[in-house]
């Protein structure tokens, strides 16, 4: 068993403050417009080394909703967008579908990672990069059909 230490009552209030503020950091990446900016923004996060809460607080705010970055956007959206592709682009291609719901995979686990401890992160990358190289193998698949070779 561990020992507790009982905080002293301006070391409770101190902590307070720094667990509130790890929250509002938490929620203020729902501000976030872009894949690119929510990434950022969690990096930036998780240097501060956040409690437990806090970072909790963020990975359910991200990925609750499996179908949605941050409860309002589709992760194929959020994706295309992230890729610089076109709204209407290669719609219905069955290899484009199979990519991108890789592609959701992998950045759903990289969000879940960052929002993790650091030795935990330790732990998930080697299971991240597995399924970043199998994500650039079919990349290239993908790349060689027709759609894909006419959109370009």
């Amino acid at each position: 068993p561990r020992r507790i230490r009982i905080l002293s009552w301006a070391e409770t209030l101190t902590h307070f403050a720094d667990l509130v503020a790890q929250l509002q950091a938490a929620v203020a990446i729902t501000r976030c417009t872009s894949l690119q900016s929510v990434l950022k923004e969690v990096v930036r996060f998780s240097e501060g080394s956040p409690s437990i809460v806090a970072r909790s607080r963020l990975c359910e705010l991200l990925l609750v909703d499996q179908d949605k970055l941050l409860r309002r956007a589709p992760w194929p959206t959020v994706l295309k967008e992230a890729f610089w592709l076109p709204a209407g682009a290669m719609v219905d291609d069955e290899g484009v579908d199979m990519y991108l719901d890789r592609a959701q995979e992998v950045m759903q686990m990289t969000l879940r990672s960052l929002c993790a401890s650091r030795g935990r992160l330790r732990r998930k990358l080697r299971h991240l990069i597995d399924h970043a190289g199998g994500l650039h193998q079919e990349a290239e698949t993908v790349e060689r059909t027709e759609a894909v070779e006419a959109y370009l």
